[in-house]
């Protein structure tokens, strides 16, 4: 799963996007702790402030402390934050237990929705690093300390704990979730191999092709030149048949041969001259045949 990016992009990329719909789970979790604790301190009368009602008022603070680690950790993601926020998840789980697990309150183990949410969402903590293998720490090390807190939370306050299956189906969901990424994205690594063998197959083939013309050119030049000169007859080489034998093997030493040389030589004129040879060498012998022709 690269999403058309090379791997080195692909990997952060896809990192990133899965920690932070982790956050986005967490916020909803701990958004409806907060609504069900809110909604719990409304339901007593004005005023009145017994005992479920000042639980529900430190459950709230306890949930807005989590909160705002969670925050932290979301859009700063060191190992300082995501190790501070799993210790303060941690006390926060076990100050819900006790609170929640009190006698009176109705529930018979730990395995309830209320102990869930901030369970839950200590897990999506999602961390610093990217990478599968250092997200799945992070979560089983968030899901650990949850249970553990609320197994603590749970003998403090007499009650019975039981492992949260909304707790565990969460973090079987993020271990599936990044092993499958970490699978695809070992295939996209063989593709990508694949691609880079036959690119560099193509590379190969065009260098050869182009060695194979330069060659070709080199030959036609040279046969060029040296029919010039047969046709300029005896005695010393033109001027101008030596600047223009000079221009052409310029060309062919320099960078742009394939496309200067054709340019200047067959396509300004119309291809070459007899022989092969370029049409600048053969403007040459011709006004040196000119010149010796209307001599004494």
């Amino acid at each position: 799963m690269t999403l058309g990016l090379p791997e080195h992009l692909a990997k952060a990329s896809l990192s990133r996007a899965l920690a932070s719909a982790g956050h986005a789970a967490g916020a909803v979790c701990l958004a409806s702790a907060m609504v069900i604790a809110v909604a719990s301190i409304l339901l007593e009368p004005v005023g009145e402030f017994g005992p479920n009602q000042q639980a529900a008022v430190a459950a709230s603070a306890l949930i807005g402390l989590q909160a705002t680690l969670f925050a932290l950790v979301a859009f700063h993601p060191n190992v300082t934050l995501t190790v501070a926020y799993l210790l303060g998840g941690t006390a926060v789980v076990y100050g819900l237990t006790v609170l929640v697990m009190a006698p009176g309150n109705g529930f018979e183990t730990t395995n309830n929705a209320l102990l869930a949410m901030p369970r839950t969402a200590l897990l999506l903590v999602g961390g610093a690093g990217i990478g599968s293998r250092i997200a799945i720490t992070w979560a089983t090390l968030g899901w650990g300390l949850g249970e553990a807190a609320a197994f603590l939370g749970a003998t403090a306050a007499g009650a019975t704990w039981a492992p949260n299956a909304a707790a565990a189906a969460a973090l079987g969901i993020v271990v599936i979730t990044r092993v499958f990424d970490a699978l695809t994205r070992s295939d996209a690594r063989r593709e990508t191999a694949l691609h880079r063998a036959s690119q560099q197959t193509r590379e190969l083939v065009i260098r050869h092709d182009y060695e194979l013309r330069a060659i070709a050119r080199l030959h036609d030049t040279a046969l060029s030149h040296l029919v010039a000169i047969a046709a300029s007859g005896s005695g010393p080489v033109d001027e101008r048949l030596r600047t223009a034998i000079s221009h052409d093997l310029s060309l062919i030493v320099g960078r742009d041969w394939a496309t200067e040389h054709s340019d200047d030589g067959e396509a300004a004129a119309g291809g070459t001259g007899p022989g092969g040879a370029t049409p600048a060498t053969v403007r040459a012998a011709g006004s040196r045949d000119a010149s010796e022709a209307s001599g004494p």
